[in-house]
C-alpha cells in the first residue's frame, strides 16, 4: 500500500478505542452475517488462490491430511 494511502487509513481511525483482546467482543458462531462485511461472494473451488487462503487462516494445529 502505498504511504500516503496507508497515513490516509491511519487517519480514518487514529481516535478509535483499542481494547484488550479479551474484552473485544465477538460474533456468536454460527449467528448472523456482519452487515459491514457486505453481501457473501462466491469462491472458486480446487483454486490455489482459495486453497492458500484456507491453509493460511486455519491454526496451524487444526490442520489435518484427507
Amino acid at each position: 500500500m502505498p504511504a500516503a494511502k496507508r497515513r490516509a487509513q491511519l487517519a480514518l481511525y487514529k481516535d478509535a478505542a483499542l481494547l484488550p483482546t479479551a474484552e473485544v467482543p465477538l460474533p456468536e458462531p454460527y449467528g448472523r452475517p456482519i452487515d459491514e462485511l457486505g453481501p457473501a461472494q462466491d469462491g472458486f473451488p480446487g483454486s490455489t488462490a482459495c486453497w492458500y487462503a484456507a491453509i493460511m487462516a486455519t491454526p496451524s494445529t487444526a490442520l489435518t491430511s484427507t
